[in-house]
């Protein structure tokens, strides 16, 4: 019983040296957001809003998506729905947002906990999600730009934001949210990032991986893709203490990373954007935005694995 009070314990000590730097970096990002950040970004996207064809309303919504990509989606179906945007037009607006939901999702959830456990590794992983996310855009705007006519992006008006609201409000929503997330992650993350050390350690996983052997990563780096599929902050975690016992490099590491992200993300698409995209847009439309979204973004997480495996 000695090892799993060390295990547990070291578990404890990877989350106590990370977890400061995780309360600061979710903080700073809710005061982003909060304060109207994202929004301000406005004057920047104009020029290249109008340039490829984006109607002024889409490109409120995708600007709206930096600092609320629900809200930005939403919004989208309402134009479509009230006939202001065309059904391609939204499809490709839709497909457009993927950039900046990518965006928000690694300010408030990837980076603040990705990289204190992971340091340089979390650093570059974080990369390639944004990465994913600006090639699917990308995909869209090029799209768009041969398949829209040219649109009046330039009249967009700038979005609201929360500078109107007095900062003591801003800053208590913005601790709301922070003590939030973070007990979410704590109360569900380090539960499981003690499992999962205890698992590997007691040689749990092998046998249940024994039909990924063909993959030419070692048995400690396997493990983390179902423990990402429960709680992804765990799996972090379990990677960083590999990280720093030596048994996986930074590339492993990385490698094992986007793996985990593969699968992840495919089982998000199934079981969260599909039934979101089709109740605001209906089954058709529903359906095609989430499958092209789907084919792109795991395309291009693809794309990243098999240039991991060569270099």
């Amino acid at each position: 019983m000695h090892w799993v009070w060390d295990t547990a314990w070291r578990a404890v000590e990877v989350w106590a040296r990370a977890l400061p730097y995780t309360v600061l970096g979710v903080l700073l990002a809710n005061l982003a957001l909060g304060l109207g950040f994202f929004q301000r970004l406005h004057p920047l996207f104009t020029p290249l809003l109008r340039r490829i064809g984006f109607t002024s309303d889409a490109g409120i919504a995708l600007l709206v998506a930096f600092g609320s990509p629900p809200t930005a989606v939403a919004m989208l179906a309402g134009l479509y729905q009230e006939g202001r945007i065309s059904r391609r037009e939204t499809l490709l607006t839709a497909i457009g947002t993927w950039f900046p939901q990518t965006v928000y999702e690694s300010v408030v959830y990837l980076a603040p906990v990705a990289i204190p456990f992971l340091g340089s590794v979390g650093l570059a992983y974080t990369a390639f999600f944004l990465a994913n996310g600006l090639l699917v855009s990308g995909v869209a705007f090029i799209a768009a730009a041969f398949l829209l006519r040219p649109g009046s992006a330039d009249s967009a008006p700038v979005p609201a934001t929360n500078r109107e609201r007095p900062l003591r409000d801003v800053f208590g929503h913005c601790i709301k949210r922070t003590v939030y997330v973070l007990r979410r992650m704590v109360l569900l993350a380090l539960p499981v990032s003690i499992a999962a050390m205890l698992l590997v350690n007691a040689g749990w996983f092998k046998e249940m991986l024994g039909s990924l052997d063909n993959v030419p990563l070692p048995p400690a780096a396997l493990t983390a893709i179902p423990v990402c599929l429960a709680n992804p902050v765990a799996a972090y975690a379990m990677l960083g203490d590999l990280l720093q016992q030596g048994v996986l490099n930074p590339h492993l590491t990385l490698l094992t990373l986007m793996l985990a992200n593969f699968v992840t993300s495919l089982r998000y698409i199934l079981a969260h954007r599909l039934p979101y995209y089709v109740g605001l847009f209906g089954s058709r439309l529903g359906l095609e935005i989430t499958a092209v979204g789907a084919l792109l973004r795991l395309g291009w997480t693809g794309v990243f694995i098999v240039l991991l495996f060569i270099w």
